[in-house]
């Protein structure tokens, strides 16, 4: 007997699912690295912060800091940066994912 062509059809929409799951998957574990980069550039500012406002920082503890703040602002913003861009990535492949999973149960 012939193989029924829907079967074909399904068969590469579990494929497609699968794979949807899979860049879903990459994608949460990169935007959870960026929120954890973002997270250490905000912790290390504070506590350079707190090093240069301490009563026992001297002057050239202040002036280090004053120096050093717009790198570590920079940082913190490129983190927020790449943890945005990367929330929109994990945003379109959940909407791919639903997408997949809909055409794979329609076709089931």
């Amino acid at each position: 007997m012939a193989r029924n062509p829907l079967d074909a059809v399904v068969q590469v929409l579990r494929i497609a699912l699968y794979e949807a799951r899979r860049v879903l998957v990459a994608c949460l574990k990169a935007e959870e690295e960026a929120a954890r980069a973002r997270a250490e550039a905000e912790t290390e500012i504070a506590r350079e912060r707190r090093t240069a406002e301490s009563i026992e920082a001297d002057d050239g503890e202040v002036d280090a800091f004053a120096a050093w703040l717009p790198v570590g602002r920079a940082r913190l913003e490129q983190a927020t940066a790449s943890e945005e861009r990367l929330a929109a990535e994990t945003a379109r492949a959940r909407a791919s994912l639903s997408i997949a999973r809909g055409l794979f149960e329609a076709a089931e």
